[in-house]
């Protein structure tokens, strides 16, 4: 990574990342399956969604074979993160509250007890664009925006594969009101940022360039 870090070529490398991602996704999925017996009825049916935001990240991360995640890192993306990892849970913490208690920025969230409390509500859908207005504000403070700008956009990926947009769309014709937000739940979310963390930090998988 670091060889070639200096000259701008880390497409080389993710090119290598990203054919791997099918196993990435097998790898995900069996944990999930492996999972759903030591969950409850409503948990189980987020399995879906989760596979959902595991098939829209690693689109997101390997357009054209990396391009993005290689000038995330180019523009110092992981020191960005690196420096605001705890800005990054006080905001978690600041919209939801005890549900998240903590995070491990190796790639996996704990108190996997409150994940199934959570339902696709109107109120958690608004919750989960605050987390990302909050999220995307510090990583602004960082010498470049580009970490900013791409980690905007992936939380948008996310949201595309999720049913909020529907849950929203079916309040706002109830109550007159307008609302633009999407959610999977707080660790849901969480979980995935530990996942572009551990990308960042080249913690992905281990390969030989």
């Amino acid at each position: 990574m670091e060889k070639y870090k200096p000259t701008g070529d880390l497409d080389i490398v993710f090119r290598e990342y990203c054919s791997k991602r099918h196993a990435i996704r097998t790898c995900v999925s069996n944990f999930t399956n492996t999972m759903a017996v030591c969950l409850d009825e409503k948990m189980r049916e987020n399995k879906k969604i989760v596979m959902n935001i595991t098939d829209s990240l690693l689109e997101f991360v390997c357009y054209k074979e990396g391009d993005r995640i290689a000038l995330f890192i180019s523009a110092g993306g992981p020191e960005c993160f690196e420096s605001k990892t705890q800005e990054i849970l006080d905001c978690a913490n600041k919209t939801f509250g005890n549900n998240v208690s903590k995070l491990d920025f190796g790639g996996f969230p704990l108190g996997f007890e409150s994940f199934s409390a959570w339902e696709f509500s109107p109120k958690e859908c608004r919750d989960i664009n605050k987390l990302q207005s909050c999220v995307v504000t510090e990583l602004e403070k960082c010498p470049d925006p580009t970490p900013a700008n791409i980690m905007d956009s992936v939380f948008n990926f996310i949201k595309r594969v999720t049913p909020c947009e529907n849950v929203v769309a079916e309040s706002a014709a109830a109550t007159g009101t307008q609302s633009s937000a999407s959610h999977v739940g707080a660790l849901t979310i969480i979980a995935t940022l530990s996942t572009v963390l551990s990308v960042a930090s080249y913690s992905f998988i281990p390969v030989t360039v």
